[in-house]
């Protein structure tokens, strides 16, 4: 890991981009994708300390159960087998990592803190809408074919979550560079069918 720290190699991230595994490993701050081994495929999900210094502003929730509850934070972080000369050095990495880098952070979701398979996603999406119907409570978004709302569409209609999203995430924030996996993914209704072309809302275009 020490070496990985004294080494400059890789590919310098754009500006607003995300690192490459551990490229340029001595770079702090840099949002980087995961696996970390160079000769791994790329792929678009987050470093493990990205996704949970995210997960300090918007809790981890997720924006569908924002709706009802208030955010839920990770309490601690446990590290095991850590020499003990080495952890004062870990403990200081993790903080900067995971919540000392958006301290500076104003968001609209903030109390005092600071991709998963499209089945679950269904799951999740399902609840919710039980929930809605348990307790007589409208849909904030259209409806797509089979009556319901789009996944996509009902997320973006929490409107609190996503503009504490985009303030972490959107241009000029600390997380400009925060992969986007595309809103295909999340264009699909309660029985996990797309929407037809010609239903296509702007959200998922």
């Amino acid at each position: 890991m020490a070496a990985l720290k004294d080494s400059s190699a890789g590919t310098v991230p754009p500006v607003n981009g995300a690192a490459r595994g551990r490229d340029n490993y001595s770079l702090y701050g840099v949002l980087r994708t995961k696996p970390g081994r160079a000769d791994s495929p790329p792929t678009l999900c987050m470093s493990c300390s990205d996704k949970i210094a995210s997960w300090n502003v918007l809790g981890i929730q997720g924006a569908l159960a924002s709706r009802f509850l208030e955010p839920v934070y990770i309490d601690g972080v446990v590290i095991g087998e850590v020499d003990a000369t080495g952890q004062g050095f870990v403990l200081q990495d993790c903080e900067r990592a995971l919540w000392q880098r958006l301290t500076a952070l104003d968001c609209l979701f903030l109390s005092s803190h600071a991709s998963s398979p499209v089945l679950s996603k269904i799951a999740i999406f399902n609840l919710y809408l039980s929930i809605l119907n348990e307790y007589a409570v409208a849909p904030q978004a259209g409806c797509g074919e089979s009556g319901t709302p789009l996944y996509r569409e009902a997320k973006l209609s929490i409107r609190d979550y996503q503009d504490a999203k985009e303030t972490l995430r959107g241009p000029d924030s600390p997380f400009a560079g925060w992969v986007r996996s595309g809103a295909h993914w999340d264009c699909f209704d309660s029985n996990g069918v797309p929407p037809s072309s010609s239903d296509v809302g702007a959200e998922c275009q």
